[in-house]
């Protein structure tokens, strides 16, 4: 494994992996994480580490916690089970739970005051991931409304972030450790009706990020009718997430993910 560097002019430190036995762990351990497709093949890996970034979301982590003690009617809601949707919702969240409590450090019998903390991977260009290593991802939530809130879009699925990547310069997929928090589970349609959609708008009160389920083009999951189910999460504070790898793409073989997963819009 390469020496850590320090980016320059930058605020975070990286190292590239280079020995073949250290690159081939590594792509090993995407595998069994996620749901990594046979055509995609890995360029270049890099391990990032900004202090700052780090820092803030360690502190962020015991503030919610100290506060979600303190006052649970207020940071820890749950007024999603009083809606007409309440089994939908709950499905939704189940994914989410389960999802969390795969990974020992969210065990239940290891502090369970804790919140749980989530890989989730972002598909985007090598220089805009350069670019949030370094000032974070706040720039990326202004980019567009999106569909289930004005937030940073992030995944457990890096098959369903390929065409946020597939079309770039240099295709990159930023593997992140995120702490959600108060979990709103979405189940609304983001054109439906304006009063309940999420479309655009901020975080629900009460919670810290929005999670959805989602078929292959982005909308709400159905299971009598979508074949695959994604997910979608959605932060609202940057300091609840923490760049870990950059992850370049060899644009060998793209072309037939894109045609794969082609989208009539990119929602977020």
């Amino acid at each position: 494994m390469g020496e850590w560097k320090k980016a320059s002019p930058a605020n975070y430190h990286y190292k590239k992996l280079t020995k073949q036995k250290e690159f081939d762990t590594f792509e090993r351990c995407l595998r069994l994480l996620f749901d990594w497709p046979e055509k995609l093949r890995i360029d270049e890996v890099f391990k990032v580490y900004n202090p700052q970034c780090v820092l803030d979301f360690n502190s962020y982590r015991k503030k919610i916690e100290q506060r979600q003690r303190e006052n649970p009617a207020l940071f820890k809601k749950t007024d999603w089970e009083g809606s007409k949707q309440v089994e939908t919702k709950r499905a939704v969240i189940d994914r989410y739970d389960n999802y969390a409590k795969s990974f020992v450090w969210n065990h239940p019998t290891r502090h369970t005051d804790e919140l749980p903390i989530i890989p989730v991977v972002h598909g985007t260009d090598y220089e805009v991931a350069k670019h949030i290593c370094n000032t974070g991802f706040t720039t990326v939530a202004s980019l567009d409304s999106g569909y289930y809130g004005q937030g940073m879009y992030f995944s457990t699925s890096i098959s369903y972030t390929i065409p946020y990547f597939v079309g770039k310069k240099t295709p990159c997929i930023l593997l992140c450790f995120a702490m959600p928090g108060n979990v709103f589970p979405v189940s609304e349609c983001p054109k439906g009706d304006a009063a309940t959609a999420l479309l655009g708008k901020p975080v629900k009160s009460g919670y810290h990020c929005h999670y959805v389920s989602t078929n292959k083009s982005g909308l709400i999951y159905n299971p009598e009718t979508d074949r695959g189910c994604y997910d979608e999460v959605v932060l609202f504070q940057e300091c609840q997430v923490v760049p870990a790898y950059m992850i370049t793409a060899q644009k060998k073989g793209l072309h037939k993910l894109a045609t794969e997963w082609a989208r009539d819009s990119v929602p977020s």
